[in-house]
């Protein structure tokens, strides 16, 4: 009996010692995911919500979202926690650097109804889940327990996430084909692909499904950035190139186009400086005139750039939605993301007939929300540029980075209406710049009656004015300012 009470007792405080070693182990282990999730996200979504509209066959009652590890590590997807009208399958759960996966959800109903289903996925790299939205009206129907998503294995299903595009490049003039011009298309900065027209002025690549930038360059013309949903089955992207004019126009003269996309202000008075103010300007550094050897494994060199607070005021009013520029600024946006660190920050601010705030101080290595941000933006409305102008110093101000750069950076193709005094800008320009926090100006295809008025801004905030006509271009201007003002002397 003794025996058996001594074994007893041993029994007890093994299981005892074995529960608190085991919970304290999962613990750790929940904890160490937890910071991964917080600091090491490395996926990047194609998209992350669908409108199906209408469902009313098998073969639209599905659709593929694309995950692009752009980490260094091997990613893995673990779950999705779906509702049981969902079914998600995947091509692959184990995802390498610079590699993809595509994962297939389908809604499945057995009666007509409108639907809006959440998909929680949950990746190795993140202890939250990333979530995805499906939403439409099914009036096609299954048995429930019978229904299936199509496989990856099977030929008709696996190319069920690519469509056919037919690209057509025009003379914006003449609307005449342009021949052997380039096409570079993508969704993502890190999957880019390239076709080139024929004499018809076609290209007919074989592309993803979902939202695309598609630019076209050609000898004698300024190139052109669309962006457009490639959908299921066959579309058709058209890009008109403007030709080149060597010549500047005659000073007074107006471009006909620039005439057409002039916005109306209504009881603003609109940025015009008033000349007996004394402006000198002193010899700008060009943001070519920036060393090469800086980028370390795909990022900025640490040791050659000072951290960055940046903080970009971008124009999104109607006629940044013209003649290619929101696609030319968000390239160049994207171009930027790509090389930002953990120790960048990065803030987003647009105006148009309002000023709103999208990014506030997020750090670089963010880059999957920085993207879809970019991505998102749309033009429409005004230009109240002057309350966009004090939220983006207030924020420029409040992440101050001691030793850093802190600079302002606006985006704009023209006037920028300040809804008061220009005067009484440029001197607030001049005082933010005194302490520390400095502006520059990106002109976006923007016309040359505008620019003196541009280049003042950027001389009293300590930064410098860059024209952007190019899409080549604004990838490597915009950068090379960061780079200017961020570099160690």
């Amino acid at each position: 009996m003794v025996l058996y009470l001594i074994s007893y007792i041993v029994n007890m405080n093994i299981k005892f010692n074995l529960k608190f070693y085991l919970s304290t182990f999962f613990l750790m282990l929940v904890m160490n995911f937890s910071s991964i999730g917080v600091n090491y996200s490395q996926v990047l979504f194609n998209k992350k919500k669908v409108d199906f509209k209408s469902i009313r066959s098998q073969e639209n009652s599905f659709t593929d979202f694309i995950v692009t590890n752009t980490g260094e590590k091997v990613e893995f997807i673990l779950r999705a926690d779906v509702s049981r009208n969902v079914i998600v399958k995947y091509s692959t759960k184990k995802i390498f650097p610079d590699s993809s996966a595509i994962i297939r959800v389908k809604y499945v109903s057995t009666k007509p109804t409108d639907f809006n289903e959440s998909i929680k996925l949950y990746f190795g790299s993140t202890i939250n889940p990333i979530i995805l939205n499906i939403k439409g009206q099914t009036q096609y129907t299954e048995n429930g327990l019978s229904a299936s998503c199509p496989d990856f294995s099977n030929t008709a299903s696996a190319k069920s996430n690519t469509s056919d595009v037919e690209v057509l490049v025009i003379d914006k003039n003449s609307q005449k084909p342009i021949s052997n011009a380039m096409v570079i298309f993508y969704a993502t900065p890190w999957n880019v692909e390239k076709c080139r027209t024929d004499r018809n002025g076609l290209c007919n690549p074989t592309i993803s499904i979902g939202y695309h930038f598609f630019e076209a360059n050609s000898d004698g013309y300024l190139p052109s950035v669309v962006q457009q949903a490639v959908k299921l089955g066959y579309t058709k992207v058209i890009i008109e190139l403007e030709p080149k004019i060597d010549e500047e126009l005659e000073v007074g003269s107006t471009p006909k186009d620039e005439v057409l996309e002039e916005e109306p202000v209504q009881n603003k008075e609109e940025y015009v400086v008033d000349e007996t103010i004394e402006v000198i300007v002193p010899e700008i550094i060009s943001p070519t005139n920036v060393p090469i050897e800086d980028i370390v494994n795909g990022k900025l060199s640490t040791s050659t750039y000072k951290p960055n607070n940046i903080v970009f005021l971008l124009d999104v009013s109607t006629s940044m939605g013209m003649s290619g520029r929101m696609g030319i600024l968000k390239s160049a946006m994207i171009e930027l993301v790509k090389v930002m660190r953990d120790v960048d920050l990065l803030s987003v601010v647009t105006y148009s007939s309002k000023a709103e705030i999208l990014l506030t101080a997020l750090p670089g290595n963010n880059q999957e929300k920085i993207s879809e941000v970019i991505f998102e933006l749309e033009a429409g409305g005004l230009t109240a540029g002057g309350k966009g102008l004090d939220l983006a110093y207030q924020i420029a101000e409040d992440n101050f980075i001691k030793n850093g750069n802190n600079h302002v950076y606006i985006a704009t193709d023209g006037a920028f209406n300040v809804g008061g005094k220009a005067s009484s800008m440029l001197k607030k320009i001049s005082s933010k710049s005194e302490k520390g926090v400095n502006l520059s100006v990106v002109g976006v295809k923007s016309p040359y009656q505008i620019e003196k008025e541009l280049k003042k801004m950027s001389v009293r905030g300590g930064g410098v004015f860059t024209k952007v006509d190019e899409s080549e271009d604004s990838k490597s201007s915009v950068l090379n300012l960061i780079k200017l003002h961020s570099y160690m002397r």
